[in-house]
């Protein structure tokens, strides 16, 4: 988990580096629930949903610069 937060906070925008861990630990979170939740639905739709919901949020955050 660790190097993926890692790989995750090369990727986030900012010069804070502690500010980027922290939004990278915040999108792996939002990803990691939203996988769980798409798989635990019975509806593909829905699953699908939730995975673009979480997708957009994720880069939305990140084009903020949070």
């Amino acid at each position: 988990m660790k190097d993926a937060v890692d790989f995750l906070a090369a990727l986030v925008p900012g010069n804070d580096p502690s500010r980027r861990h922290e939004d990278a630990l915040a999108a792996f979170a939002c990803m990691i629930g939203a996988l769980i939740l798409a798989r635990a639905v019975d509806d593909r739709r829905l699953s699908g949903q939730i995975l673009d919901a979480a997708a957009k949020r994720v880069i939305r955050g990140q084009r903020r610069g949070k």
